[in-house]
């Protein structure tokens, strides 16, 4: 039993995979199969794809983020957080936490608009 959660965390099926590390293996793959002059388009796709991921919709206390919410963090993220990365270098944890910033506010805002 204890070998097939040993290798459920080394495949990373059993754990949610950090924003980060999202955005840096989405960048790599989008550079590999786009053409040069598409690859301007690679951070606003990753930064869709990994804010909408499975592994991205559970907050830190494991409560599902609505669509909403990640529509929201992604409005915020695309002109404040894509100018911070490059293809050379994506900074993927400057640009994971301007994101969990982003979400911070949507958050805000959420209960903001929902009191009476």
């Amino acid at each position: 039993m204890a070998v097939c959660a040993v290798v459920l965390l080394l495949t990373g099926q059993a754990t949610a995979e950090p924003f980060g590390e999202c955005y840096a293996n989405c960048l790599l793959h989008c550079a590999i199969s786009t053409s040069k002059t598409s690859l301007i388009g690679c951070p606003l796709k990753c930064l869709k794809d990994c804010i909408f991921s499975s592994s991205s919709l559970l907050d830190g206390f494991g409560v599902r983020h609505s669509r909403v919410h990640n529509i929201c963090t992604l409005q915020c993220a695309y002109p404040n957080c894509t100018s911070m990365t490059s293809m050379d270098n994506p900074r993927e944890m400057e640009v994971g936490s301007c994101v969990n910033n982003c979400g911070k506010r949507c958050s805000v805002k959420k209960m903001v608009n929902s009191s009476p």
